[in-house]
């Protein structure tokens, strides 16, 4: 530290500080007699002993350590990199598997086309065969051939179906079907076909219900599951039908046949994915995806599960109703269940009226076309609206307690039935009677006496009119919700309800529960007000309302279509696509076309 010697005259001391480690040597010499330098020195041997954190045993420590991460970080880059690669190859394997599917698709789809061709040309003259006196003993033989050829056709159809659901999308037609006679009719045909293989059909279809499906596609659902399940069977095949709640039933089909694995259990809905312990069995591999597919598309599920019996258990879930449904053919079919209150054959129509002979007067008239219920006076009116659901209200105004203007009144203005049109019959024939009569809110005003031709009219007219009113809305993308309301109620209840749901749009997760909670409301009560006005559930009208704030936004050109899809809450622009196309009967891209002419 110091390199000259340094002369101390007084003070015989010197400080060193913060002095660095190593190895020092002091040395020291005297002034003797006249200040003269002594020839003695005298060496102190020093060795400055460094800290830990800078000594040798410290160092390799930080050696190894940096080794560790060093190693650390090259470990996380190398699982970094295979990890990227990895999902290069993934989807390059994937683009693979959908080349090589549409490669079967295209080759199926070419394939069955031709295969039509000749199976018609067999069928026809086939029948024409059958149908003649002199075929004797290869008649058996024939009608053989002929159900199989019926039954080729109908895989050939499969498979077309198939096809166009990929390609141009499927549209079904929901009509009011008596679900528990179609099953009949279904399981009686397999049965034969179960018999011949010694497997045991066992049907429970206790549950006499009523739904709106596509007859033909549920036909093609149960006919591949149970198609299904008696080709894989060992020795028994369960069809069980229930009901789950006021808004779904369940079909469930099992099989004692071999259990597929959990994965296999997950990917037994893809095309052309069949299990190795099936594949001595013949199939194509498109039954189920064509039946799942069929039954998304009647907004439900069909799921393969194995319960506590240790069977393969296909378990399908379709609600009661659909978003538009046709009533064509339905004379002999059964009411849907009555705890969820929807409409039966017949409108119902309520007749208020104290005088029992006109009382019976009206009945017997409406009765042909209508259910209808009978109430004495306003109050007991009152009663029977807590517990029936009603199409039309036929009411006298003179009657004791509550009269006709007033019952009319306090309907209209309670958000429960101020959508029920309001039929007023009255011997006065005033101007200031027909005023009160429009002023407390009544749809119609018949003096008496009346043609009972008149009334039928009317209330027909009434009917018609509101159901036209609630199709014109759901079949219109621009149509106002509010067109559908009646009173004053009805704005209110609408102008509210169709607020929230715009406020929720982009919410995927938006459904009747939380709707139900905004509109303080129970959900069977919100199920009921809002059936009873726009003739939808209140899940078709939030996608209703979807769809039509996505027509706003195309006539715009704002935006691109999948923004519109993220914007309104649908999962993707192809689910955006179908659901405009099977709403409005248009795609969006034609519909954007038609707002520009």
């Amino acid at each position: 530290m110091d390199k000259d010697w340094t002369t101390l005259p007084v003070n015989r001391r010197i400080y060193y500080t913060q002095v660095p480690s190593g190895d020092y040597i002091f040395k020291v010499r005297a002034l003797v007699g006249d200040n003269e330098l002594s020839t003695i020195n005298k060496e102190l041997k020093i060795e400055i002993v460094p800290p830990f954190y800078a000594s040798l045993p410290a160092i390799f420590v930080y050696l190894i350590i940096g080794g560790i991460i060093a190693y650390i970080v090259s470990k996380q880059l190398h699982k970094q990199n295979e990890q990227r690669n990895l999902r290069k190859i993934n989807f390059l394997e994937t683009q693979k598997e959908r080349e090589i599917y549409q490669a079967k698709i295209d080759f199926f789809t070419h394939v069955t086309h031709e295969i039509k061709t000749p199976l018609s040309l067999i069928k026809a003259p086939l029948e024409k065969v059958l149908n003649a006196h002199d075929v004797g003993q290869f008649k058996s033989d024939l009608q053989l051939v002929d159900r199989n050829t019926d039954r080729l056709l109908d895989l050939v159809d499969q498979l077309l179906s198939f096809r166009r659901m990929e390609i141009d999308g499927y549209s079904l037609n929901f009509n009011r079907t008596n679900i528990s006679a179609q099953l009949t009719n279904i399981c009686a045909l397999f049965n034969e076909s179960a018999k011949s293989v010694n497997i045991q059909l066992t049907v429970d279809l206790q549950t006499q219900l009523t739904a709106y499906v596509d007859q033909d596609a549920f036909n093609k659902i149960v006919s591949n599951l149970l198609s299904n399940a008696i080709k894989y069977a060992a020795k028994e095949v369960f069809v069980k039908l229930t009901t789950i709640d006021e808004f779904t039933f369940n079909l469930t089909v099992k099989n004692d046949g071999p259990i597929l694995t959990a994965d296999m259990g997950k990917r037994i809905f893809e095309p052309f994915v069949r299990s190795d312990i099936h594949s001595h069995k013949p199939g194509t591999g498109i039954g189920l995806p064509l039946a799942k597919a069929l039954v998304d598309l009647h907004q439900g599920q069909l799921a393969y599960l194995i319960e506590d019996d240790q069977l393969n258990t296909f378990i399908m879930t379709i609600p009661f109703h659909q978003l538009v449904e046709l009533n064509i053919g339905t004379e002999n079919v059964s009411d849907l269940p009555l705890e969820e209150e929807l409409p039966t054959e017949k409108q119902v129509i309520l007749v208020v009226e104290d005088q029992k002979d006109f009382r019976e007067f009206i009945h017997s008239l409406l009765s042909e076309t209508y259910k209808v219920i009978t109430a004495e006076d306003g109050e007991k009116a009152k009663k029977i609206l807590e517990k029936h659901t009603v199409q039309l209200i036929v009411s006298d105004v003179m009657m004791p307690g509550i009269d006709g203007f007033e019952l009319c009144r306090q309907l209209k203005n309670d958000i429960n039935f101020s959508h029920i049109p309001f039929v007023i019959l009255t011997a006065k024939d005033t101007f200031a009677s027909k005023i009160e009569g429009l002023d407390c809110g009544s749809d119609a005003f018949i003096e008496k006496p009346f043609s009972p031709k008149h009334l039928k009219l009317q209330v027909a007219n009434l009917l018609k009119n509101r159901d036209h009113i609630k199709h014109h809305y759901a079949a219109s993308p621009l149509v106002h919700l509010k067109t559908v309301a009646h009173s004053k109620a009805d704005s209110e209840f609408l102008h509210k309800l169709d607020t929230l749901i715009k406020l929720n749009l982009s919410r995927i997760d938006f459904d009747i529960e939380k709707l139900a909670d905004q509109m303080y409301l129970s959900r069977p009560t919100l199920y009921r007000k809002v059936k009873a006005i726009t003739n939808l559930s209140p899940t078709e009208l939030v996608t209703i309302t979807r769809l039509k704030q996505a027509a706003e936004m195309l006539i715009t050109g704002d935006y691109k279509i999948y923004e519109i899809a993220e914007e309104v809450g649908f999962t993707s622009s192809a689910v955006l696509s179908r659901a405009f196309q099977k709403q409005f009967g248009m795609s969006p891209s034609a519909y954007i076309g038609k707002s520009t002419e």
